[in-house]
């Protein structure tokens, strides 16, 4: 698992979905399956988000990311 590459992807994805992104989800944390270039969950709680992506997505790289200005990456498979 290569952190910094999974943190690359999910930037390029929130930038290529920019608008999309911050009109649905503002505010909010998502969850992004960086195999599937895909939200796989959102919400406002970190830890209920990732059990439910962990979930859905078993064994599948997931980047988690804060939608709005003042976004951060979280990294994790």
């Amino acid at each position: 698992m290569n952190l910094n590459r999974i943190g690359r992807e999910a930037e390029k994805f929130y930038d290529e979905h920019r608008d999309e992104l911050e009109k649905k989800y503002r505010e909010k944390i998502i969850a992004i399956d960086i195999s599937e270039k895909k939200v796989i969950a959102a919400g406002e709680d970190l830890k209920q988000i990732m059990m439910e992506a962990r979930k859905r997505k078993v064994g599948h790289e997931i980047a988690y990311m804060c939608v709005g200005e003042d976004r951060a990456v979280v990294k994790m498979r």
